[in-house]
């Protein structure tokens, strides 16, 4: 049985694990599989591999399902066995060999499936292995257990004190039914999700590790938390504790909460009804009986809630570890849920079966609801308490009793017709006490012995002195002596019709709204408000995107972000692929794939939650703009450039002997053109006509250099200014301008004529320009050393600047110099 259990968690975890195994080159073999027999019985593996060094982890989860299944299976085979084997005769040598046969099991299963290991076909030095002491220990303990409870007769239980052995058997009906319920509906939750998710190797996790979850899920859905906490130590250094993950109830989807809080409700009510019947039927609620199932509740979820459940992992001799289990006051809160269904279980049974008997036989069953109506569900007369009412005799040996209710307190009283002794009910303890003795006169002769109401009860039946408590009437005289449970009265029934009519369709509104609210958190979650702010981007709606994620530069660097620069675009982003977020707490990633001009690129857009709506809807805002920032210069002097149709100025640059102007601005992903103002496109054009911002190259910012040719109406006008400059120096007084030669500014000049003017212009940009060559003939007047001087050539070229006035306009050139030039 313990082999067929540990294989079969050993082929589910194999399954489960085939991609993991894959990842670390370990192949499906024979010492793979006992290694996970020994995880499916011990919850460790160690896993060491050496690649530059050597790394090691050990994982620890107890697969509480396998122990379960395991647990169960021991004891109905060995329960079928006892009265073959005769091994319930002897207790001390039942123990014994209960002891010894576990013992032998646990340390056979341990070097089965401790000694193997797996390694991997990577040739890295990977090593998988699970642990012996742990098998030998864990296995051990559930089949002597399991053994135990299936050899030792009822002798030996019926030894345990009353209020013992009732509390055991509350808290194993609590266990079963939550256990059951919560465990049959996550199943088939858990199933739908991972056939829905296409992830079917998460179903062998569900089956091995159920108990698990379900222990998890009902810490979370009574108000408890799961927390996550890493912890990392240097070398030598002290522990470096990171911040502690909690996940509460809140943090799941709406959809699962829903699912979650019915199942616990329904789960509670079963409970209420099967503790209920395992308690003496009364007249009323006795809360004095409700608290030892909260007290063994709060005991058992401890090592429950902080032993068997938590899932940890270390690594690196220690240096690294990492924990996940139910958070520290989530035992409090599971023990609240048990004093619930205590409470519960003094009036649901009852009721249920006053108005809803057969509901109540398919949750506790037909047995169980006879024996609790008759009596026989509770472990003895001292455990219930009678409250009859109106007259009802029972013969109980030799004694007859009659029931009924004190007319002055109201309190059930129990008369024993054959001596006349009178007990009366104490409601704060559920004890009978001895009220008198017969009355002087009594028929009853004097030497009659006064038996108690509980005269045949095997515990005590000696009689009580008055006003001395004395135990209570049998279980099966007080069930007997009480009516059964009434139907509600039609006008009661008619209110409760109207109340649970009204809850219902409350109920039904609250699983309405939630599926609403469910239906649009889908459709509200970080990928849609990616795909909403792409949207806008690719429709050029620029400032209803800088209101939906602002940049947060400064406004003198968001002269591109508006609707005209993007509208202008030649091209804007769109859509290829949006991926599912990783969420990960308040924050999300959300990978995009998108298209520029034909060109894919990726980005991952960072998305924070926000505040919910009306307390219901969920928000997010994303955090990362799709900008990219762009320095545009310019060294040709220009003041101001043209980008998708919007005028930018530029600042001079403050370093000395730079000519370079500049602006920072920031733009949307998209094709621009860039070009020179409006203004100046009749003397200027743009070297550098478009401009193809990639979040890509957002790392630094980009650089936009543009560069300017002169149009031909440009030259023109400059050429125009030089040819006059020309004709200015080849005639007087002009030529005696500082632009002008040297050699023409000379005032004993006999001629002075222009023979070759300026056919064009050797270099200009938007600021300067320079000439090609001229030439002046120059010929000096006569003189005492030079009777007949010839005429001589002047060789040289202009040079000047271009300014532009504000506002547009021609420009205006001017000659600043001149220079010799020769050839």
């Amino acid at each position: 049985m313990v082999l067929g259990g540990a294989l079969l968690s050993a082929l589910l975890l194999m399954a489960a694990t085939s991609e993991a195994r894959e990842d670390l080159n370990l192949p499906a073999s024979l010492s793979a599989l006992l290694v996970l027999m020994g995880a499916a019985l011990g919850g460790q593996l160690s896993i060491t591999a050496t690649f530059f060094i050597q790394v090691s982890a050990t994982v620890t989860v107890l697969p509480l399902g396998t122990l379960l299944a395991i647990g169960c299976g021991v004891y109905l085979v060995a329960r079928r066995r006892a009265p073959v084997d005769g091994s319930s005769l002897h207790r001390a040598a039942t123990l014994q060999r209960c002891a010894v046969e576990a013992l032998a099991t646990g340390l056979l299963l341990g070097l089965l499936t401790g000694l193997p290991r797996a390694g991997g076909d990577s040739g890295d030095g990977l090593s998988v292995s699970s642990s012996p002491l742990l098998t030998v220990v864990l296995v051990s303990v559930v089949v002597m257990t399991a053994l135990s409870a299936a050899r030792l007769d009822h002798a030996a239980v019926i030894g345990l004190p009353i209020g013992l052995r009732q509390a055991g058997r509350e808290v194993w009906a609590l266990l079963v039914s939550l256990g059951t319920v919560t465990g049959a509906v996550t199943l088939v939750a858990g199933t739908a999700w991972a056939l829905a998710e296409g992830v079917p190797q998460a179903l062998a996790l569900l089956i091995v590790y159920l108990p698990n979850l379900v222990v998890v899920l009902l810490s979370l859905a009574t108000l408890g938390g799961l927390v996550a906490r890493g912890e990392v130590a240097g070398l030598g250094v002290a522990a470096n504790s990171s911040e502690d993950s909690l996940v509460t109830v809140g943090d799941l989807p709406v959809g699962a909460v829903l699912l979650l809080v019915v199942t616990v409700l329904l789960a509670t009510v079963v409970a209420a009804a099967r503790v209920g019947v395992l308690r003496a039927r009364s007249r009323g609620a006795v809360l004095a009986r409700t608290w030892p199932l909260a007290v063994a509740a709060l005991a058992l979820s401890v090592p429950l809630l902080y032993v068997l459940v938590p899932a940890r992992m270390s690594g690196g001799g220690e240096m690294v570890s990492a924990s996940a289990m139910p958070s520290g006051w989530s035992f409090i809160t599971v023990s609240l849920l048990a004093c619930v269904v205590s409470v519960l279980a003094e009036y649901l049974p009852a009721w249920l079966y006053a108005n809803a008997n057969q509901l109540l036989r398919v949750m506790v069953g037909t047995r169980a609801v006879t024996e609790w109506v008759s009596g026989r569900s509770s472990l003895g007369g001292s455990m219930g308490v009678a409250q009859g009412t109106g007259q009802a005799g029972q013969a109980e040996g030799s004694h007859t009793w009659s029931y009924g209710t004190d007319p002055a307190t109201g309190a059930a009283t129990a008369t024993d017709l054959s001596t006349g002794a009178l007990f009366v009910e104490d409601a704060s303890t559920g004890q009978w006490v001895l009220q008198g003795h017969p009355a002087s006169g009594s028929p009853v002769s004097a030497s009659a012995e006064v038996a108690d109401p509980v005269s045949s009860d095997p515990v005590s039946s000696d009689l009580a002195a008055p006003g001395q408590q004395a135990p209570a009437p049998t279980a099966s005289q007080q069930a007997q002596a009480l009516p059964e449970p009434q139907p509600m009265s039609p006008q009661a029934r008619r209110r409760m019709r109207l109340v649970l009519g009204t809850a219902g369709l409350l109920l039904v509104l609250v699983v309405v709204g939630m599926a609403c609210v469910n239906f649009l958190n889908g459709r509200r979650g970080p990928d849609q408000e990616v795909e909403a702010y792409l949207d806008l981007l690719s429709q050029g709606r620029a400032e209803a995107a800088t209101q939906m994620v602002d940049p947060g530069v400064p406004n003198s660097q968001r002269a591109l972000l508006n609707d005209e620069a993007l509208a202008a675009a030649t091209s804007r982003v769109e859509v290829v692929t949006v991926s599912e977020p990783q969420v990960e707490e308040d924050t999300a990633k959300v990978s995009t794939t998108l298209s520029l001009d034909g060109e894919h690129f990726d980005f991952t857009f960072t998305v924070a939650r926000g505040d919910r709506q009306y307390g219901l809807l969920d928000t997010w805002e994303v955090t990362t703009p799709l900008v990219v920032p762009v320095t545009f210069s310019s060294a040709d002097g220009l003041d101001a450039i043209s980008v998708a149709g919007t005028d930018l100025a530029l600042e001079a640059s403050e370093e000395e002997y730079s000519s370079t102007s500049t602006t920072l601005q920031y733009v949307y992903a998209g094709t621009y053109d860039v070009g020179v103002p409006q203004s100046l496109a009749s003397y200027l054009t743009a070297e550098t006509s478009s401009l193809i911002a990639l979040p890509a190259s957002a790392a630094a910012d980009m650089l936009m250099e543009v560069t300017s040719e002169p149009t031909q109406e440009l030259e023109d006008l400059v050429l125009e200014e030089v040819k006059a400059q020309t004709e200015s120096c080849a005639s007087v007084p002009g030529n005696t301008d500082a632009v002008c030669p040297s050699e023409v500014q000379d005032t004993d000049l006999a001629s002075l004529k222009v023979t070759q003017d300026a056919s064009g212009l050797d270099e200009v940009t938007a600021s300067s320009f320079t000439s090609e060559q001229i030439i002046i003939s120059v010929t000096q007047n006569p003189s005492q050393w030079n009777k007949d001087p010839k005429p001589r050539s002047v060789r040289f070229t202009f040079s000047g600047s271009i300014e532009w006035p504000e506002g547009g306009g021609e420009p205006e050139v001017t000659v600043d110099s001149s220079s010799p030039s020769w050839g």
